[in-house]
């Protein structure tokens, strides 16, 4: 589990599974290359399950994705997620479309690495850390 988001009026857990494993792993032949998928859980019968979607390769591309955030807009049923891909160019926003299980990936300048910046933290700079979209908020 990646993350969760929580919809408290009717006590539904959402939550994300990036599907790969071990992707930071030294030896690559621990790398396991899966599809994201999204749960939907009532805590209010049980923890029981109510939906699941797998996503599609070309949606979170199963080398190289990292499903990382989750926001739901309840009223219109769709779902919005944040890749965090390994790649600083493929950083991306996935809608679903959770009543039709359309799904829709959203590249933009906007959502890639800004290359020029340096994470700087307690003073020692991390000029490698280039990471593309991160969290996903509604307002």
């Amino acid at each position: 589990v990646q993350s969760v988001w929580i919809d408290q009026a009717k006590g539904h857990i959402y939550v994300i599974d990036t599907g790969r494993q071990n992707f930071f792993a030294a030896d690559q032949n621990l790398v396991i290359d899966a599809p994201a998928r999204l749960f939907v859980f009532d805590l209010n019968d049980g923890d029981r399950q109510i939906f699941f979607h797998e996503f599609a390769d070309n949606i979170f591309p199963y080398n190289n994705s990292f499903l990382n955030d989750i926001v739901v807009d309840t009223a219109r049923g769709i779902a919005y997620m944040s890749d965090t891909n390994v790649d600083p160019e493929q950083g991306a926003l996935v809608a679903l479309n959770m009543r039709t299980r359309h799904a829709r990936r959203f590249v933009h300048s906007s959502t890639k690495a800004n290359t020029s910046y340096v994470a700087v933290v307690n003073g020692i700079s991390y000029p490698l850390v280039k990471s593309p979209c991160d969290g996903i908020a509604l307002s």
